[in-house]
Formats: structure tokens, C-alpha cells, sequence
């Protein structure tokens, strides 16, 4: 028989150490609080006006500089973050992170032109700081659920702040249209035609941009409205509808192909958990489809065009920027020509080709851009990131009953944005955008966390 415990016998040293299950280390708040900084710093540059011709003029550059640093503030606290309840990142997620992020620094140090493109590999290193730092973070035992619930929220809300502001702005351009007099060669004849075939290009700057952005904040703010209740599902439920209209008007074809990835990773989740009738699930996915393909700017992109039809411009210029991608980095396949290089490399390889412009700031494909500018020392650790990605779904998948709700829809979402927005990636290039890298970074470090946990 064991003999009782003296009450002076003290209690074993591993016990003691032992932390609230809620509390966090110093590190881990300071790595939460840079985090939201370089965030902060990325959302206020997203709804200026054209900001992806703005972030790098003053006083813009103050915030596209400062993000950035926040960014590496975050990643260097969470590696002095010595809390026994926060997990250390998995060594695939730590190598390919860091393998990632050598491959930037050492291409644009080698590049020819590194002195004019030292600024276009900020964000880049951000993504992969955020990545790193916030996986710890959102795997901590005893916090870590709610830390990823309150960022969902904070990504939703600036979702819903970025999808209003650019349908004002989009609304505004449109005004300034129909307020032309007859008389004028830029007046507007039919306006719901004119709706209907105008693409939004506010705040970011370009239609891709719109599109991409709004794959990244919409499952987050479908997933909000989804497991709220009462006022707040309502007023989830109508940012969720702001985004969707952001998405359409962008009227980009890459984009329909995310969404369309995005639908068939919910049908699956749906089809399993059985929580909604499957033939709601059929109605609402056709329903999301049809709308998108009966977008004129969409559906003449992706239909074949006719016998007697002119060249297809926007087609023969995407040849021509990824055939010229492809060459450069055949030219340069180790290291390619740094990131952030292509305005100044591609018109070497334009001469080859009949159609397109002279010089073009990205090749509008990220894969061909990652291995033209960051070439196979880049392009191997991002294709091993994507496959983590993708494990960590399916890992989640088959230990579904094992994890709570909460967690749960904050991990499919973020698997579905990234899914979305990797799909989409494949027919245009946006890391350079600060709101992009970072959204991308925290969504990334949830899928992570996933694994450290």
C-alpha cells in the first residue's frame, strides 16, 4: 500500500512549470501582435485607389515597408517563444518555409538588376514570416482554437470593408459613365449592357486583382455566416453577398475556376457531415455556377471562339508571356532572375513572339513566374509547400470527428480559400500585393498549425 503524501513534500517540478491552459508567453503575445501590424499595414494599403500603383509613393511606402518588418517581428519572437503548450512547426512546413525563403534572398542578390528590384521581395518574405510564426501560434494547446477564431473574424471584417469599398468605387466609375450627355463618343447606350460587360478594377487596381482578393475573403465570410447566429449571421450573411458581387464584377475566367475548386471542396465536407440536403447542396452549386457563366466577360473567355472569329488577343498575349517565362527560365533555371525581375527581363524574349506588349510587369501565371524569377531553387520548396497544403487537408479529412466545430470551420476555410486562390494562381501572379502575401500567410499558418498541433 502506498503510504499518504506528507504535506511537506513538495510538488514534482514538472507539474509546477506547467502553465494555465489559456495563458501565453510573452513571445507568443508579441508574435501576435506583429502579426496584426504587418495586417493592418496590408489592409490599409488595399483600399486606397489603384494602391498596386500607390503602395510604393509616399506616404504609402511608409506601411508597404513597415508590414513587412511587422511581419519578421512576428517570426523572430516566435522563435524565442519557449512555451511548453506551443508546438514546434513541423520540420516539412519549417525546411520548405525556410528553403522558400532563401531562394528569394539568394535570387535577387543575383540577379542582374538586383538594385531595381530589392522592394518586390518584401511581401514575399512577409508570407512566408506569417506562415512560420502564426502556425505556432494558432497550434498553442490551450489558446490556440480561439486565436484562430478571432483571426477568421478579423480577416472577415476586412473582407466585408474591402468588398464595399470597391463596389462604391466600381459604383462611382459606372456613375461617372452614365452621367455623359448623348452627344458624347463615350456615352453610355445600353446601361445594363454596360453593367453587365464593365469589369471592376477598384481598389487594387486591375480586374485579376479584384477577383483573387475576393476568392481569398470568401469562404472566410461564408464560413462566419455559416456558424454564427442571430444579428451576426444577418449581418455575415450580407458581407458574404458584398463579396460575391466583388468577385462577379471582377468577371475574371481564372477566378471561375477557383470558385468552381472551392464548391467541390464544400460539396465533399457537405456530402460527408450530411448537415444539409444533398439536393440543396446540387441547387446552390449550380445555381453559383450558372451565374458565373452567364457573365459576358466570363463566358467569352472560356467558350472556343468561332471559325470566322479575329485573333483572340487576350489568349495570344497569355502565349506569349508564359512561352517567354518559360524561356527565361531556361536561360537562368537555378537561381532564375529574381523576384520582381520580369518588367525588366521579358522584353529580352519578346521579339520572339507576334503578340503582346513590349515589357509586362508579371507573366500572369504564378508557377511560371516562381520558376522564370525564383527558378528551381524556388520553384521545388513553393511545389512543397502546395503538397503540405493538400496533406494537411486530407489528414484533417480522415480525423474529422476527432476536432471541434470551431476548429474545424476555421481550418476548412482556410483550406478553401487556399485551394480556391491556388487554382486561380495558376492564370495570374499576385504575391507582390501586400494584402495577398498576408492573407495568404495567416491562411497558410492555420493549414500548419493543423500539422504542429
Amino acid at each position: 500500500m502506498t503510504p499518504p503524501r506528507s504535506a511537506t513534500t513538495p510538488i514534482p517540478p514538472v507539474v509546477a512549470e506547467l502553465p494555465p491552459a489559456n495563458r501565453q508567453s510573452p513571445a507568443t503575445r508579441a508574435t501576435c501582435l506583429f502579426a496584426a501590424l504587418s495586417f493592418v499595414c496590408a489592409a490599409l494599403l488595399a483600399v486606397q485607389e489603384q494602391s498596386a500603383a500607390q503602395m510604393l509613393l509616399w506616404p504609402w511606402q511608409l506601411l508597404y515597408w513597415l508590414g513587412p518588418l511587422a511581419a519578421g517581428g512576428a517570426f523572430i519572437c516566435s522563435l524565442y517563444d519557449r512555451d511548453p503548450a506551443t508546438p514546434v512547426l513541423p520540420r516539412p512546413w519549417a525546411w520548405s518555409l525556410a528553403a522558400a525563403a532563401t531562394a528569394i534572398i539568394a535570387s535577387t542578390l543575383a540577379s542582374p538588376v538586383r538594385g531595381q528590384i530589392l522592394p518586390w521581395c518584401a511581401w514575399p518574405l512577409a508570407l512566408l514570416a506569417l506562415t512560420a510564426a502564426l502556425a505556432r501560434v494558432f497550434a498553442h494547446q490551450g489558446s490556440g482554437a480561439l486565436l484562430q477564431r478571432y483571426t477568421l473574424v478579423g480577416l472577415g471584417g476586412m473582407g466585408a470593408i474591402l468588398s464595399a469599398t470597391s463596389l462604391v468605387m466600381w459604383a462611382t466609375d459606372l456613375g461617372v459613365a452614365f452621367s455623359l450627355r448623348a452627344d458624347s463618343p463615350f456615352a453610355v447606350a445600353d446601361p445594363l449592357r454596360h453593367i453587365l460587360s464593365s469589369r471592376n478594377s477598384q481598389p487594387l487596381g486591375h480586374v485579376n486583382y479584384t477577383a483573387g482578393s475576393a476568392l481569398l475573403f470568401l469562404p472566410v465570410l461564408a464560413s462566419l455566416a455559416w456558424t454564427s447566429r442571430g444579428s451576426r449571421r444577418a449581418l455575415w450573411s450580407l458581407a458574404t453577398t458584398l463579396c460575391l458581387g466583388m468577385f462577379f464584377s471582377g468577371g475574371s475566367r481564372g477566378a471561375f475556376l477557383g470558385l468552381a475548386a472551392m464548391l467541390a471542396l464544400a460539396g465533399i465536407l457537405a456530402w460527408q457531415t450530411r448537415r444539409l440536403p444533398r439536393w440543396l447542396l446540387c441547387t446552390v452549386a449550380v445555381l453559383l455556377l450558372g451565374s458565373s457563366w452567364l457573365h459576358p466577360s466570363i463566358r467569352g473567355r472560356l467558350l472556343p471562339p468561332p471559325p470566322d472569329a479575329p485573333v483572340n488577343l487576350s489568349n495570344e498575349q497569355r502565349k506569349t508571356w508564359i512561352y517567354g517565362g518559360l524561356l527565361a527560365a531556361a536561360d537562368r533555371p537555378l537561381l532564375g532572375w529574381g523576384t520582381g525581375s520580369t518588367p525588366w527581363v521579358f522584353a529580352n524574349y519578346r521579339r520572339h513572339f507576334d503578340y503582346g506588349p513590349a515589357t509586362i510587369l508579371q507573366l500572369h501565371s504564378l508557377p511560371v513566374q516562381i520558376l522564370s524569377e525564383g527558378g528551381l531553387a524556388l520553384a521545388l520548396p513553393t511545389a512543397a509547400l502546395a503538397v503540405l497544403a493538400g496533406l494537411s487537408a486530407f489528414r484533417r479529412l480522415r480525423r474529422r470527428n476527432k476536432a471541434s466545430a470551431s476548429s474545424d470551420a476555421v481550418f476548412w476555410a482556410a483550406a478553401a480559400a487556399v485551394l480556391g486562390y491556388g487554382v486561380f494562381s495558376i492564370t495570374d501572379y499576385q504575391l507582390d500585393l501586400p494584402i495577398v502575401a498576408a492573407s495568404l500567410g495567416i491562411l497558410l499558418g492555420v493549414l500548419a498549425a493543423s500539422d504542429a498541433a
